[in-house]
């Protein structure tokens, strides 16, 4: 039997049309955004079987709700990205403008964890405290008071 591959990976997807991926996102979270900008950043290192890394997503002018694109859309539907595009808002640093989180993957490459509440404490983080910004973590620090622009 073959040992398991080590690898790294690291990979960075700057400002993509978040409107590009409409149909990825209707398909995945039962929405559309009208407006909008995704960079992610990711590093994982898989080595003997277990995994560790990151994926730390920004979103930079979201706009999900649009009077115009959404008039044929369900009432209930309407009201659901009203209340997202408030949450959006309500999480997004001042400083940078930005939702942004970071996931922490590790465990075995067969049954990997994911940091689910560690993402939604720095969507809080982000949005309250201190800023997720651009870039790898071993490029620059996960996170600031100041974006360093």
């Amino acid at each position: 039997m073959a040992s398991p591959a080590d690898f790294d990976v690291r990979l960075k997807l700057d400002n993509a049309n978040l409107t590009d991926l409409n149909g990825f996102l209707m398909a995945h979270a039962g929405i559309d955004v009208a407006d909008g900008l995704l960079s992610v950043y990711t590093e994982i290192t898989v080595k003997e079987g277990n995994v560790d890394g990151y994926i730390k997503p920004l979103i930079r002018n979201l706009k999900i709700y649009d009077k115009q694109k959404d008039k044929g859309k369900s009432f209930g539907k309407r009201v659901e990205m009203h209340l997202l595009q408030f949450l959006a808002e309500v999480f997004k640093n001042r400083s940078t403008q930005e939702v942004a989180t970071m996931v922490r993957i590790s465990g075995s490459t067969s049954d990997p964890k994911v940091g689910e509440w560690q993402a939604i404490l720095k969507l809080i983080g982000n949005g309250f405290f201190n800023a997720v910004l651009p870039g790898f973590m071993d490029d620059s620090k996960a996170t600031a008071s100041k974006p360093s622009h």
